[in-house]
């Protein structure tokens, strides 16, 4: 999968290189995580936030209130995360398998796509128990809000441009 997001990275292009279609699909889907959120946001945890789109989204919606931190897998893609002066620069590489990872906790707390099944898993149950182990450890960073997508990696796999 790594391969498929350098080859978004060299597009140039934010939207595309954290792997959307089109920023109109972007909003969309930030607007749907946002729903049920509570306005405005304090504190928020974004994970797999690419070049930090969901920051700026929160904040040119007028949700903004308290302090972003962004973990994103990819570095080329964290590479792409414009310093805020708002939210400060704290955008950080790092792996949302990997038990050593220390997350803060948020009053708010999304993962837009990070959260993905793990396909090398022998069956469906072992997928299952593996989501559940990340969406439980990542629900262990919120305060209030917690938002997750999780993606299907047989799909992402035979189909990458539906995500």
């Amino acid at each position: 999968m790594s391969s498929y997001y350098d080859e978004l990275h060299a597009s140039g292009d934010p939207t595309r290189a954290a792997g959307w279609r089109h920023r109109i699909e972007q909003a969309m889907r930030f607007e749907v995580a946002l729903e049920l959120a509570p306005d405005p946001l304090g504190d928020v945890l974004d994970l797999g936030c690419a070049a930090a789109a969901l920051r700026d989204y929160i904040d040119a919606t007028g949700r903004a209130r308290g302090a972003y931190v962004g973990v994103e897998l990819f570095p080329a893609a964290a590479e792409l995360a414009i310093p805020s002066a708002r939210f400060g620069d704290d955008v950080r590489v790092g792996d949302l398998h990997d038990p050593s990872l220390e997350l803060p906790v948020a009053d708010a707390v999304f993962a837009i796509g990070a959260a993905v099944d793990g396909v090398e898993r022998s069956d469906d149950l072992a997928r299952i128990a593996h989501i559940t182990r990340l969406v439980r450890r990542v629900a262990e960073s919120t305060r209030d809000y917690l938002c997750v997508v999780a993606l299907d990696q047989r799909a992402l796999a035979s189909r990458p441009s539906l995500f």
